[in-house]
């Protein structure tokens, strides 16, 4: 019995020590060739859209920067799909990485979505005396700054505090979430209305547009129990004005079983 199983194992031990050398030999093969030129490009010839006022070459730049990349991207590595995903996906103007493609051809292209800034927010820089704006997305994720944040609309109107994190992080401010939210819902009406600035009386968000001062309340999703919802509120702002007097505004908040007020400005 055991002189059969020594004529069974030994071939097959014999087969699996064969294919463990051939690996091995493989391997070092692969980590040789993963040196050489011809299996590595430059980081800076990855394909890749742009964020909007951008050079491909600062923005490939600043990838590899915050990513602490080599020059080199060598295209035998096993993980390379990966890791350039975690990189590009580190940048602040990233949404999402959508597809890494490394073709045969020894080309690398990167399919990305970039965040939209829809909403202008005003604050203090540290060591700066001057209000400076500075973008959000739709999330409130503080954008990086540019020379388009001043002229971007709508704006938040007041003097907030700088951000306590850094580009590609949530603005934790309640006042900017809920002017960031706001403005993302209204920014397929935004030059219909001629919406330009948002402000805050007290807790309730005020939107200012062609139609004056409009009390619009908490952002869509997070109204009050006797606050209409943000579609009601929506169609009201969309009729036309009432004839009021210019010292007063117009509370787009009240539930449909009551009709919109009219209230005294503060």
């Amino acid at each position: 019995m055991s002189r059969w199983l020594v004529h069974v194992v030994a071939p097959l031990l014999g087969a699996t020590f064969a294919l463990s050398g051939v690996f091995a030999l493989g391997q070092q093969a692969r980590d040789y060739l993963r040196g050489q030129d011809r299996y590595r490009i430059a980081f800076h010839d990855i394909d890749c859209p742009l964020p909007e006022g951008m050079t491909r070459a600062d923005f490939l730049g600043e990838v590899q920067y915050v990513a602490a990349w080599p020059d080199a991207v060598p295209l035998l590595d096993d993980r390379l799909a990966a890791r350039l995903e975690k990189a590009f996906a580190a940048h602040p103007w990233v949404e999402e990485v959508r597809r890494v493609e490394v073709t045969a051809d020894r080309h690398i292209h990167v399919d990305l979505a970039f965040r939209t800034p829809v909403l202008a927010v005003p604050t203090r820089g540290k060591g700066e005396g001057a209000i400076i704006y500075r973008g959000v997305d739709a999330k409130g994720v503080l954008l990086p700054r540019s020379a388009a944040d001043g002229s971007l609309k709508p704006q938040l109107a007041g003097d907030l505090p700088a951000p306590s994190g850094r580009a590609g992080t949530v603005w934790d401010d309640r006042r900017v979430q809920t002017a960031a939210r706001t403005a993302v819902y209204l920014r397929p009406y935004r030059d219909q209305l001629g919406i330009d600035r948002f402000e805050f009386a007290g807790d309730d968000l005020v939107v200012l547009s062609r139609q004056g001062r409009v009390v619009w309340g908490r952002a869509p999703g997070d109204e009050r129990a006797d606050e209409a919802s943000a579609d009601v509120k929506l169609e009201r702002l969309l009729e036309p004005p009432p004839a009021t007097p210019d010292d007063r505004d117009r509370d787009v908040r009240p539930l449909p079983e009551t009709d919109t007020r009219v209230v005294k400005s503060k």
